[in-house]
């Protein structure tokens, strides 16, 4: 634990003392899982530091990893949940933590009984899980925990220190069980580009078993509203990775409706179970994003100009003439027009590559250094 705790017989002198303390309590939507507390009194308090923890039998649960932790900033600006490694492994049980300690949450008041949604994240595998939320004041190895700007703690200490539906005590360990959450398959990479009149689609996914059904293939004209209309058995092959190709034939006909086409793929396990990729779009209008690269040749530095047709994570990298990467740079672009100065002072004279990447589409400018 990367926080000194005080000790536990102050722990829970202070607890006695102050009635107003938070609970953690946890639900899932498929495989995305949700944190929650909510005070029992109303509170008005800076927070410095956050503990959350849940458990699976390791003997019997499917293999899984643990992505997309997303902190709810808009209620606890400065949040930053991460994952606490090592894992906490007692017996059959695995314990994986979750800490907030970097900062402090700013003062502000939540209201007594009123449940506040702290931070989700996602399983990816095969299967299901029973996972149980877990808190142990005794040991401190694992625990439901919230520290105020001063450093007291603001849990229940000897009280119950989570809540829902099953909530439990099993000797000094709280818990909350949470059962049969799906841990579907996990998409690896999902794009669409246009070829002709035509999108085609391609995915990868890993951890692909048995109960894998289909993958229904999804489309959307306003990037909200989407609709089936294709349906890709999975390969059954005894692979756990596998990739898929699909195409959705003579998309022109669409641009009446609008610039754009949206996709995204649904993959549905045979009892129902699903998970979705991300949304990927393709242009109908014929516009293309720009990219220019000035001076060239350059001597010291060089100018990257984006002129963007949407928002995009813009990834840069320049390679020598051999092939070796000797730059590599990540950045927001926004619609529209977007410069970028690149330092190419200390590179010896001669020709490289300038490759950029936004969205599904990739451009490569060759340059000479002087």
């Amino acid at each position: 634990m990367k926080k000194s705790f005080i000790t536990l017989a102050l722990f829970l002198a202070v607890a006695v003392v102050n009635a107003q303390y938070f609970q953690g309590s946890f639900t899932n939507a498929g495989n995305k899982l949700t944190f929650k507390m909510r005070p029992t009194a109303n509170i008005t308090t800076a927070i410095s530091y956050m503990e959350f923890a849940f458990r699976f039998n390791n003997t019997s649960t499917p293999a899984f990893t643990v992505s997309n932790i997303l902190t709810n900033t808009a209620v606890f600006p400065a949040l930053q949940i991460q994952r606490f490694t090592p894992d906490v492994i007692e017996g059959n049980q695995t314990y994986i933590k979750f800490v907030h300690n970097t900062g402090s949450v700013p003062s502000a008041t939540y209201n007594a009984g009123q449940e506040y949604e702290v931070f989700t994240c996602t399983l990816d595998g095969t299967g299901v899980a029973n996972l149980e939320m877990a808190s142990d004041l005794v040991s401190q190895n694992y625990m439901f925990a919230v520290v105020d700007g001063a450093g007291n703690f603001i849990d229940p200490g000897a009280g119950d220190q989570l809540y829902g539906p099953g909530f439990y005590r099993q000797g000094d360990i709280n818990v909350l069980p949470l059962n049969a959450v799906p841990i579907p398959v996990r998409f690896l990479g999902f794009n669409a580009i246009k070829r002709n009149s035509d999108a085609i689609l391609t995915w990868n996914v890993d951890n692909e078993s048995a109960i894998t059904d289909r993958y229904e293939i999804e489309r959307s004209l306003n990037g909200t509203s989407f609709a089936a209309v294709a349906t890709v058995r999975a390969r059954n092959n005894g692979s756990s990775t596998n990739s898929y190709e699909a195409t959705d034939a003579n998309i022109d006909n669409l641009r009446a409706t609008g610039p754009m086409v949206y996709y995204r793929i649904k993959q549905i396990d045979r009892d129902g179970k699903f998970v979705y990729t991300q949304v990927r779009s393709i242009r109908l209008d014929g516009r293309t994003t720009q990219i220019s690269v000035y001076p060239n040749p350059v001597r010291n530095s060089a100018t990257l100009n984006l002129n963007l047709l949407e928002d995009a994570e813009v990834i840069v990298t320049i390679n020598d003439a051999g092939g070796k990467q000797v730059q590599h740079l990540q950045l927001q672009g926004f619609r529209g027009n977007n410069i970028k100065n690149i330092d190419m002072s200390k590179y010896a004279s001669g020709s490289y590559m300038i490759k950029v990447q936004y969205g599904t589409e990739i451009k490569t400018i060759p340059v000479v250094k002087q």
